[in-house]
């Protein structure tokens, strides 16, 4: 009888002990889910603080407008980025040939065109518009800085356009000449910087800045086909070259629109947006 009561003490311990781990496995459950109530009710307290509190839902709907505006204004170029390079190639080398086509001839056509000049007249007419051009240059670097690359191509480009038209609806005319000149050297000017940023933001420093090396093409080519009609021809078909190099820029800046317009157009705006909407 006392080895069967010993065996009951035991079988009873053995059960207490099971008991014991029971209970500390239920108080453990009790905190994990006490932990899980305070989690949730922190979140309950953050979701109610941004609810009541503006500046917190102000911000995060800025974030959002932000995050938004970046995935619109980067649409993807890779896969014609080669195309918008090899158009902002074509515009580097019409206006660089407009511009040293101008440099170079005006002179020449001022003298020998149907106005005659006098060498020193002719002279002050070529340095007029040198001194438009740095002019121009200058006054372009503070608004770069505040004005759209691309309405900057548009007005100077555009002005381009004018002014040779101008000289070459009017070739008898003198003060139609000084003012095509001017006007020429001062919208001229601002025409490469802003490009470069243009072109830099749409495909990239590296590809476009590769191919500033056939810009030089434009330099050779075109004063030597000037020369050569200003021989041929007649001094007024110097001037509908630089004509036609001017028109080339404007169809190649239309068509690098067409291609990346989005890039560039929609980036201010939807940085507006968002800034106006926060």
């Amino acid at each position: 009888d006392d080895d069967d009561d010993d065996d009951d003490d035991k079988d009873n311990l053995v059960t207490s002990s099971e008991l014991g781990g029971a209970v500390d496995s239920y108080g453990g459950t009790d905190k994990a889910c006490a932990a899980e109530d305070g989690e949730d009710g922190q979140d309950g307290q953050l979701l109610g603080a941004k609810a009541t509190d503006p500046l917190l839902a102000k911000g995060e709907k800025r974030q959002i407008k932000e995050e938004t505006a970046q995935t619109v204004s980067s649409p993807p170029l890779a896969h014609r980025s080669w195309l918008v390079t090899m158009l902002g190639m074509s515009f580097l080398i019409f206006y660089r040939g407009a511009e040293a086509s101008m440099a170079d001839l005006v002179f020449s056509y001022a003298r020998r065109g149907n106005l005659n000049f006098s060498v020193s007249s002719a002279g002050l007419l070529n340095a007029m518009f040198w001194a438009c051009f740095v002019i121009g240059r200058v006054i372009s670097l503070p608004v770069s800085a505040v004005a759209n690359p691309v309405l900057i191509l548009t007005v100077n480009v555009s002005s381009m356009v004018g002014s040779m038209l101008l000289i070459t609806w009017f070739p008898s005319s003198a003060k139609c000449l000084w003012v095509g000149v001017c006007c020429y050297g001062l919208s001229c000017a601002p025409v490469l910087p802003a490009l470069l940023n243009f072109m830099i933001e749409l495909v990239g420093s590296h590809d476009f800045l590769v191919s500033l090396l056939n810009m030089g093409m434009g330099i050779m080519v075109f004063p030597l086909a000037g020369g050569t009609l200003f021989d041929l021809f007649g001094p007024i078909f110097s001037m509908y070259l630089v004509l036609c190099a001017a028109i080339a820029c404007g169809i190649s800046f239309l068509a690098i629109l067409l291609v990346g317009a989005a890039a560039l157009i929609n980036r201010p705006l939807s940085a507006a947006a968002a800034a106006a909407g926060g």
